[in-house]
């Protein structure tokens, strides 16, 4: 890569806190395995006085958390213990509703179950009915009780379409997939996480449940950022202890940029990273393919004609989404972005990876796009490659 086009990088990030666009951005880059960018830039939290963000701090990844669980739930598949092609009903028979024993594994991967995202109708109706009636849902003793609540509440939701018609995100679908991973397991989603991928990986600053000896670096968002506030009961700040504490299988993850980098490389190596494998060839291959070809797509008010997903991933393709994916992005890319500004990209034709973590404050509530710089970053990225 040229150095004078990574310093293009470094400068442009370092511009975009001093001007006030963000209070704080970590990056990492990496080519053909080689860190080429490594950098914080910011304050930790917005109080006065706040100490720098440093290259090891924490942010919440919100969505780019789902990656992380669908490469779980296939790690579950190689073993022989959850069949993508099975109905959900086989692993959770208290699902109900008309059609839901029409979804499979797979459509919970790829966002076509049919079940909407909490805030759209029906399930937002549905979820304040449960409030109503005063739901309390039923812990198992390896069960968090707010995934609990999430998951249980929403067994007899209603669909918002028929299996397998769309895309249409929604964060239950991971929820439900976490729920596969306790019961096929007989471990929570979290701790087999940590034993089969973090700790094989050294991926040592990446957590489902921050301890709270770590709490101290994670990232805090001014009240008036995304995130910055309490959403509801269930949503509280991103920040925050609770939400630090809160195993959400769609959005639950901490983690720094160089975690992620080395969690994206796997996907680059077949599966494997240094002397660890933790997923089959086959398996890669699946979750970086598109996978619901020609389908639709409906994402937080974006509707697009070709939806191009794979198991946890979005795939490159002609398909234009604003401010979120950079112009210069070789076709077969494939990325997640979080709400609060967390997003990763692997590009396996430049054999590269990226992690851009913007603290951002605002998006486009109309397109339901960030208004984030992360489309700039990876145009600057891509025109540094040099052959």
């Amino acid at each position: 890569m040229l150095p004078e086009r990574v310093e293009r990088v470094r400068e442009l990030c370092a511009g975009w806190v001093a001007s006030g666009h963000t209070p704080s951005l970590s990056v990492q880059v990496a080519r053909r395995g080689v860190i080429v960018l490594d950098e914080a830039f910011g304050v930790l939290g917005p109080e006065p006085g706040a100490p720098p963000i440093e290259r090891r701090s924490l942010v919440p990844l919100l969505s780019t958390t789902k990656p992380v669980t669908a490469t779980v739930v296939m790690q579950c598949v190689d073993d022989g213990l959850i069949g993508l092609n099975r109905p959900v009903r086989d692993y959770l028979p208290e699902i109900s509703g008309e059609h839901t024993e029409e979804i499979l594994v797979h459509h919970l991967l790829t966002h076509t179950s049919g079940y909407a995202d909490y805030e759209e109708e029906p399930f937002a109706s549905h979820g304040a009915r449960k409030g109503e009636e005063g739901f309390t849902p039923e812990v198992a003793p390896n069960q968090h009780f707010l995934h609990a609540a999430l998951t249980q509440a929403f067994y007899d939701a209603p669909l918002s379409a028929r299996p397998g018609e769309a895309m249409g995100y929604a964060s239950h679908n991971y929820e439900l997939l976490t729920e596969i991973v306790r019961r096929t397991t007989g471990r929570p989603h979290w701790e087999f996480a940590h034993e089969r991928l973090f700790a094989p990986l050294g991926m040592n600053d990446t957590y489902w449940i921050v301890p709270e000896s770590e709490a101290a670096r994670v990232v805090q968002r001014p009240v008036d950022a995304i995130g910055g506030a309490p959403a509801h009961l269930l949503f509280p700040e991103y920040g925050s202890r609770q939400m630090q504490e809160s195993p959400y299988g769609g959005g639950g993850l901490f983690s720094t940029p160089g975690d992620m980098v080395v969690f994206g490389q796997i996907f680059l190596n077949g599966g494997s990273y240094g002397d660890a494998r933790v997923l089959s060839p086959a398996a890669v291959a699946a979750m970086i393919r598109d996978q619901i070809p020609g389908m639709a797509a409906h994402i937080r008010n974006m509707d697009r004609d070709q939806a191009c997903w794979g198991y946890g991933w979005g795939i490159e393709s002609p398909v234009k989404w604003g401010r979120y994916r950079g112009s210069l992005r070789s076709l077969g890319s494939f990325d997640h972005g979080g709400h609060g500004g967390a997003y990763l990209w692997v590009d396996p034709a430049q054999d590269l990876v990226a992690a851009y973590f913007e603290t951002c404050l605002a998006m486009d509530e109309t397109q339901g796009a960030l208004l984030w710089n992360c489309d700039l970053f990876q145009n600057v990225v891509a025109a540094a490659i040099e052959d």
